[in-house]
This record gives C-alpha cells, structure tokens and sequence, in this order.
C-alpha cells in the first residue's frame, strides 16, 4: 500500500461522479458515430514530410484509423463508398503532441477533452495530476467511449518532503520504491515523473524500478543533481528550460552561486559539450518557454522583469544553440485548465520555438516525429506515412512558410475519424 498519499493515487468521489457524468455523455455522443467516415480518400492535398521538410501533392486512403495508401487519387477512390474530401490547396501534417500537460489537477478538464482534438492536438503526456481520473480518460479514449487525444501519462508527480504543492506526492527515506512503482505501473503509467525535491538517494531505484517495467523517468532536475548527471539516475526528459539553470546552481561542487554566474557557466561552449552528452544518452529536453516567457514577463515588479526578460533571452540562445547541435526537443504547454484564451498555446510555443531560431520544420518536428520517438512510437505515429495512424491535421495554409499557420485548421482526424471540418 502506499501509505498516507493514497488519496492523490486514487480517485475521489467527487473525481468518480464528475467522470461517471462524462463517460454517459460521451457514450451516448459516440455512440451515432457515421460508418460511412472509415474510409476516406483526401483529394490531392499538399504532403508536409516532417522527416526531410519535402511537399508533395497526392492523394490520401484512410481506412480503419490507418493511411493505407499515398498517391493518384483515381486509384485511391475506386471504391464507390469511399468519403472523398476534396483538399486541394490545403496542407496535411501529422497530428500534434503536447508534450507537457496536466489534465486532471485542481480542476477536472476530463469532459474538455475534446477540445484538444478541434485544435489539432492528438496526443498529449501529462505530467502528473490526479492518477485513476487520468487512467480512466486514457481507457475511455482508447475504447472509443470518449473523444480526445491519445494520453501518456506519469499519474502523480513524485517529490520529497520538503515540497509544498499538495498535488504531489511525498517520497521519503522510508518509502519502499519497488512497491511505489508497481502500484503505479498496475494504474497502466506510461514513465514516473520527478521533482525538485525527490530524494537523490532513491532516484537509482526509482531508476531500477524503470529499467524492470520498461518506463522512463521524466521532470525536473532535483536538487544535487548536475544536468550531466542525468543518465545516471535515470532521467531521460527534462522538464522546462529554467531546470537547466537550477541544475548548475543547486550543484554545489559546481561552484556556480547565483544567476548571473549560471547565465555565464551556461554559454555556447557548455551547451554544446550538454547537447552531445543529450544526444550520447538519449535525453530530450522539452523547454515550454511559452510557459517560461508568460511567467518572467508577469512578474511583480520592473526590477523583476528585467530580470526575466535576461533569463528569457538566454533561454532562447540555449534553444537556438541545442537545435543547432541535433537535441530532441519537444513541444509542451505545462497547461493544466485550458480555455478560449490558452487553446492555441501548443501552436504559441512552436512560435517561441522559430524565434529562438529554429526553422520552421524544426519547430513542427517537436511536435510530431519528436515526440512519437521520444515515446518510441514513431513506427506508427509522427509522419504522414503508408501504415502510420490517421491522425492528422488538414490546414488551409504553410505551416512551413509561417509557423503560426499550424493555428489556421481546416479540420482534424484521429484514428482516421473526421473530427472539425470547417
């Protein structure tokens, strides 16, 4: 069992009457679906290949939630009850990762779901939250109970003692790591995230406990940690950019005291010596500086700010710097509620991505073939390809020319279902 932390592992009552109210709906939604939509030919759009940036114009079979067929349209709609949609001069991209989101916290966003898949977003990793409420939307999804991106997810942010947020949950000395893990892993978890405060004596068996149940370990850098530490105890995603900055200071050996000796410790050289220990160890980084930049550019005071727009304009450095020394890097939002005014915040931060220097087809791999390797997913999930799953958004302009275009939906398939059509 796993002592008085339980509560945050399992669900509560209000959680399970929220979600029972959903699954109801929902059913009752999906329950109409049209049969006619599971094949479908798209007609002559134009191909973004996210592998190596070519465009191609060619016709598109899906059936039964696969591609199964890229080329001339009159051997693709042969079939007199096949759907055709006519996308000639539109633009089809895979369908898009948020890879850091926090779905089910204060607030349950399980019945907003949805609203995800209006904005292109298929996929989602969430980073910690209310576990059985995350673990019964993913199986509802995954059922076809519900509708809403494909959910990875960690269930609970593993901290220590020391943290204040009640939504995590407290490793001690005394916490046995195996029994932790595999109650985790019975909730179906797709990696164990980390915090700040997570003991470093037990990351080597949380890291055990990875290796045994094949997940990885994600999140912040803890304390006493070096960022060229990481693959020692585990850690193959960094959460957040500013974790960098953290993981030099809060190293003592690293002699680095305050903020402005880190923004000097982490120059070009550093980061370049960083990126090819990434790359050696397989560790992504995913920056969320749209998150970063709305949390430096609020805060209290003019002193503050400047201080934060500084500690922005390095972390758009550090981005342009990884990027040009070949880092997975992966797009997040660190949303939890999301609303009319947060919805576009995946496409803002591929915006943020292209001004720190990444091309625009740069900025598009960190949000679709990136993370589909990053989660080892990438033979069916990341590209428009023969045999890869139909998730894909048809945009009515170049993400290629303009980033901010991947905003500009016509509409969205998930699982080969015509989700938004304008």
């Amino acid at each position: 069992m796993l002592s008085k932390n339980d509560h945050y592992i399992k669900l509560d009552m209000k959680y399970l009457f929220n979600i029972s109210i959903t699954v109801w709906v929902l059913i009752c939604i999906t329950s109409c679906k049209d049969n006619d939509d599971k094949s479908i030919v798209l007609k002559e759009p134009t191909i973004i290949n996210v592998l190596n940036g070519q465009l191609s114009t060619s016709s598109i079979l899906i059936e039964n939630g696969f591609i199964k067929g890229i080329g001339a349209y009159d051997e693709l709609a042969k079939k007199s009850s096949i759907r055709v949609i006519d996308c000639k001069g539109k633009y089809v991209i895979p369908g898009l990762f948020d890879m850091h989101m926090h779905i089910a916290e204060e607030e349950n966003m399980v019945p907003e779901l949805d609203r995800l898949l209006k904005n292109g977003i298929t996929g989602i990793r969430d980073m910690g939250g209310i576990a059985d409420t995350i673990a019964r939307a993913k199986k509802m999804i995954r059922n076809g109970n519900m509708q809403g991106p494909d959910i990875y997810f960690a269930g609970v942010t593993l901290d220590g003692p020391q943290t204040q947020d009640p939504f995590h949950f407290k490793v001690y000395d005394t916490t046995n790591i195996k029994t932790l893990a595999a109650n985790l892993k019975s909730l179906g978890v797709d990696f164990f995230k980390v915090h700040n405060y997570f003991p470093t004596d037990k990351l080597t068996e949380l890291k055990k406990a990875g290796n045994e149940s094949g997940l990885k370990i994600a999140g912040h850098i803890p304390v006493g940690i070096g960022p060229m530490e990481l693959d020692s105890v585990g850690i193959k995603s960094v959460e957040h950019i500013n974790s960098l900055l953290s993981g030099i200071v809060l190293k003592e050996s690293n002699g680095v005291n305050n903020l402005t000796e880190a923004l000097i410790a982490l120059d070009s050289t550093y980061i370049s010596k960083l990126s090819a220990y990434f790359r050696k160890n397989d560790i992504a980084l995913t920056p969320t500086l749209y998150a970063m930049d709305d949390m430096y550019s609020n805060l209290e005071n003019e002193a503050s700010r400047a201080v934060g727009l500084r500690l922005m304009t390095h972390f758009h450095n550090i981005i342009k710097w990884m990027g040009q020394n070949d880092v997975l890097l992966l797009a997040g939002t660190d949303r939890g509620t999301f609303n009319d005014t947060n919805i576009d915040e995946l496409q803002d931060e591929l915006v943020m991505m292209v001004t720190s220097g990444l091309s625009p087809l740069e900025a598009l791999r960190t949000a679709t073939i990136n993370p589909a390797k990053f989660l080892e997913i990438d033979k069916e999930y990341g590209s428009v390809e023969k045999n890869k799953k139909a998730n894909l958004v048809i945009l009515n302009s170049n993400p290629l020319s303009d980033i901010s275009n991947t905003k500009d939906i016509n509409f969205v398939l998930k699982d080969g279902e015509l989700f938004k059509e304008s």
